[in-house]
């Protein structure tokens, strides 16, 4: 499965003209603390051992953690500069936390999989230097289990909240979207009917402007049905101009 890679450098440009507005989320990742001299795995040498993004994407993606295709909305999300590189697994996990708590979920994503590979890529060079250091005491590779990691379990479990969170944003998104097409249907009906009317032009007129206004703030439509919709209501935005038109040069 080929992964995301992120860019963690420069804003990502805002895409699609009919994706959602969303808030501009900013990382204000903690300055990083000194790691614990105490704590073996990281003073094996092995711990200097650097990861791409795409091998921890790819970790990451091994342990389950994967989002799968990216919402327009969440396209739309800025991108931000930020560098979680000195900070810790547990300080990521606070992070991680304090996004999921405070931040919407859909603006999130590029949030969450820079997270995710800055933890995977401490996560990764752990568990390496834990198996180097099992087979240089004379084990068998076959026979090595990483030691249990709290902080990758927490990881694991607000990932799983932030998925739920999002796959439930998703989908309220999709049934909207439904209900906008019924109400956009709905604005073509009743522009096919303002060019039999019999009320004055005047009042035609002013129904007409009405109809445009609801349809300016009638919001997104499902994207297989964008294209045909857009081209009924032209038509008949352009056969309701021909009806007045006629209707002028009649009286004229």
């Amino acid at each position: 499965m080929a992964t995301e890679k992120i860019n963690l450098t420069a804003p990502q440009e805002l895409v699609g003209a009919t994706a959602e507005d969303t808030q501009i989320n900013s990382i204000d990742a903690p300055k990083a603390q000194a790691l614990d001299n105490d704590t073996p795995e990281l003073n094996t040498p092995a711990m200097s051992v650097e990861f791409a993004d795409e091998e921890a994407a790819l970790a990451a993606d091994e342990a389950g953690l994967n989002l799968g295709d990216e919402t327009a909305e969440e396209q739309e999300a800025a991108q931000v500069s930020s560098d979680l590189s000195g900070l810790n697994e547990s300080e990521l996990v606070a992070l991680f936390a304090s996004k999921l708590e405070s931040e919407p979920v859909q603006t999130l994503r590029s949030v969450v999989e820079a997270i995710k590979i800055a933890f995977y890529k401490q996560h990764r060079a752990k568990v390496d230097a834990e198996r180097k250091a099992f087979l240089e005491a004379g084990g068998q590779e076959e026979a090595f289990t990483p030691t249990p990691d709290g902080d990758e379990q927490r990881f694991k479990e607000l990932f799983a909240i932030y998925r739920e969170q999002r796959d439930k944003h998703i989908a309220q998104m999709e049934a909207d979207k439904e209900e906008n097409l019924k109400i956009k249907l709905q604005i073509i009906e009743e522009l096919k009917e303002l060019v039999n009317s019999d009320e004055t032009m005047n009042t035609t007129f002013t129904r007409f402007r009405e109809l445009q206004t609801r349809w300016k703030e009638t919001g997104l439509v499902p994207q297989a049905n964008v294209k045909d919709l857009w081209e009924t209501y032209n038509l008949h935005v352009e056969n309701f101009y021909n009806f007045i038109k006629i209707n002028k040069e009649l009286r004229d």
